[in-house]
């Protein structure tokens, strides 16, 4: 991920401090994430001290696949974002962090496949 989406420069958009997420299933971030979405793009960062050798990321949503659902009983919000078309790298986040992404991506908000398109 880091060598196709390496963020050098700074974010500028709507963004999230210690945020959290798990990665690939089993890797935890929690409360040390720095999420940020635009119309264009996911940026991604750890939270210092612990980004060492974690690049910060900036990946395009067209190379974003979204699953989204309910988990704890219907009660929160899931989001599994498979980052890269290429790693397919799956990345979860929980609660108000979904609804807030899918605010600041508006329109490029990849199409949930268990949902059906809506036409306006």
């Amino acid at each position: 991920m880091a060598r196709r989406f390496r963020s050098a420069d700074a974010f500028y958009g709507d963004s999230w401090a210690w945020q959290s997420g798990r990665f690939r299933g089993w890797f935890n971030y929690n409360h040390c994430l720095h999420v940020g979405a635009t119309p264009e793009a996911l940026y991604l960062r750890v939270q210092a001290p612990f980004q060492l050798f974690q690049p910060p990321l900036l990946i395009p949503w067209r190379e974003i696949e979204v699953t989204t659902g309910k988990v704890f009983f219907g009660s929160y919000d899931t989001a599994l974002l498979r980052l890269g078309s290429q790693e397919q790298v799956g990345f979860r986040v929980y609660g108000a962090l979904v609804s807030r992404l899918r605010q600041a991506a508006a329109s490029s908000w990849p199409q949930d496949p268990t949902q059906p398109l809506i036409l306006n």
